[in-house]
């Protein structure tokens, strides 16, 4: 706690995003320390306590996965060739970056109003591509198969989609039938998911709608896209 901040200049904060506040209420900072902690989704100004915002602090996010680290130097590993989101100001700012580029990992700042936006991207990219391989999984095992048959199934094709996206980029890699505008395969997967799986129905649907701009940006046949729209 305290004994340790009094032994530094630079305070990181690592706990969950619910106690980052009440705890550095609880610390004293003096002018010469500075406070940052790890968080995504939280401001800078939760740092300052109840009696002073005057406080020097910063945000140092990874945008990556912690999951599975069991060493300090898997967690190096892990935190090297990434992006930190960074908050701060004056010598605080460029210590934070100092600390990525040692890592060999690459900063951008992010400001408060955009924060939020910042985290969602981060939940799509890690939290819900793991929901969608679970949905997927889920269908294996509608289908009578074991949760290690489909990931034998799904992990090669989840992992060269992304391959293909790191090489060619995004809208390049899309496949599946509505960027053939295949219809009738569309509607199938529909109703079959009603019958099997009907909570998957309205995550397919909203997946669908939100392909759409990416298919008419790559030119699908225009005359099927309302039958998908509908």
């Amino acid at each position: 706690g305290q004994e340790v901040v009094n032994e530094t200049n630079l305070v990181f904060l690592t706990i969950p995003d619910d106690f980052i506040q009440g705890y550095a209420q609880n610390l004293s900072i003096d002018k010469y320390q500075a406070i940052v902690h790890c968080s995504g989704s939280l401001p800078r100004k939760s740092l300052n306590n109840s009696s002073s915002d005057t406080r020097t602090t910063g945000m140092f996010h990874p945008y990556q996965t912690l999951a599975g680290i069991n060493s300090p130097v898997q967690a190096v590993n892990r935190l090297s060739g990434i992006t930190f989101a960074i908050d701060g100001e004056g010598w605080l700012l460029d210590k934070m970056v100092d600390f990525a580029n040692s890592l060999g990992s690459r900063t951008v700042r992010v400001a408060e109003e955009v924060q939020s936006l910042y985290h969602a991207s981060a939940v799509f990219t890690c939290g819900y591509l793991v929901t969608l391989l679970h949905c997927a999984i889920r269908l294996w095992e509608q289908m009578g198969y074991s949760r290690e048959t489909a990931l034998e199934a799904i992990l090669p094709l989840a992992q060269s989609t992304l391959g293909n996206v790191a090489n060619m980029g995004v809208n390049p890699s899309v496949t599946g039938p509505i960027y053939r505008g295949d219809v009738l395969t569309i509607q199938n997967h529909i109703s079959s998911l009603a019958v099997e799986t009907p909570e998957l129905v309205a995550l397919y649907t909203s997946l669908l709608n939100a392909s759409l701009p990416i298919a008419k940006e790559l030119g699908t046949n225009a005359s099927n896209l309302p039958a998908i729209e509908a």
